[in-house]
């Protein structure tokens, strides 16, 4: 009885996300204040009902983290998408538990909501496919560098221009098209560039 009362404390208190649902049906037995708050619905709106009735998830990943939990893996951390009370598709990173309590079978689902995150790496991504199309379609020479100055990337337009292919020219290999004369001031003034 204590150590159930040590469980619903911290349950409670949790920041994260906290959802208990019976195994048996799938019905929602508890849920915290952070998960109700990131499923837009009110404690008492969800307890008793399936996450799947309520549109929060589909039916195949119940399905899947039931199977998961009677493969005997008793945790594990996966990530997907929910469905708030008003529409909006989030997504989520939960471990899920398989643990018994009053003689139920049940899973323990915590999350964090990354919604933020994905999306900044979504538009990362879209950042770096477009700068990549500009590289590869722009009759300017363009390329990246490290902090350092050495070239890392691959730049067509380079490769283009020079004849070098790209393992002459990274690091500082794109010195070796710089007239010979010139090679130490242009290394100079590049390395002043970089320390501005």
């Amino acid at each position: 009885r204590e150590s159930e009362e040590r469980f619903q404390k911290a349950f409670r208190l949790n920041p994260a996300g906290q959802i208990l649902i019976r195994l048996r049906d799938s019905q929602i037995l508890d849920v915290n204040d952070t998960a109700a708050q990131q499923i837009g619905y009110a404690r008492e709106e969800l307890i008793g009902k399936t996450p799947v009735a309520l549109g929060v998830i589909y039916s195949g990943v119940i399905r899947h983290h039931q199977q998961m939990l009677a493969q005997g893996r008793e945790s594990y951390q996966d990530e997907h998408s929910f469905q708030t009370a008003g529409g909006e598709r989030r997504h989520l990173l939960a471990n899920i538990a398989k643990l018994e309590l009053g003689g139920e079978a049940c899973m323990l689902f915590i999350g964090v909501d990354i919604t933020e995150q994905k999306q900044a790496e979504q538009k990362l991504q879209t950042s770096e496919k477009r700068f990549r199309a500009l590289v590869d379609a722009s009759a300017q020479i363009v390329w990246t560098t490290e902090a350092s100055g050495e070239v890392q990337e691959d730049s067509p337009s380079w490769r283009s221009f020079t004849g070098q292919t790209y393992e002459q020219w990274k690091g500082y290999g794109w010195l070796n098209v710089i007239h010979p004369e010139d090679q130490k001031r242009v290394a100079a003034e590049w390395k002043i560039a970089l320390e501005q």
